[in-house]
């Protein structure tokens, strides 16, 4: 399974790709973003079957980003973290078919 993983955060993102076990499940991660323009960039060259994403970041953000891949990659599951638990978040995220919606901060029992 490829997996794209997207923060404007450099941390989060070092976070995230130290603490999950990637092979445990069968994932490559096959590709980190900072920003949903250049996550755009990654699908079209990986087509990978997941995209775990902030839902907050400059430019084009991660409910912007599950649009995108809802209309453009409807074989991509999309997986947006967020720090806010504002129900609207999670409304208009499953409106774009988003998998799953976790809130931060992102432990292994997450």
């Amino acid at each position: 399974m490829k997996i794209i993983l997207v923060d404007d955060d450099h941390l989060a993102l070092e976070g995230i790709s130290r603490m999950l076990h990637w092979e445990q499940f069968g994932g490559q991660l096959v590709g980190c973003a900072t920003s949903g323009d250049e996550t755009v960039q990654l699908l079209e060259q990986q087509k990978p079957d997941v995209v775990i994403s902030d839902i907050r970041m400059p430019g084009m953000d991660g409910l912007d980003l599950a649009r995108y891949i809802a209309e453009h990659c409807p074989n991509t599951r999309m997986i947006l973290i967020s720090g806010h638990g504002e129900f609207e978040y999670a409304q208009r995220a499953l409106q774009y078919q988003v998998t799953d919606y976790i809130l931060k901060p992102i432990t292994r029992a997450n």
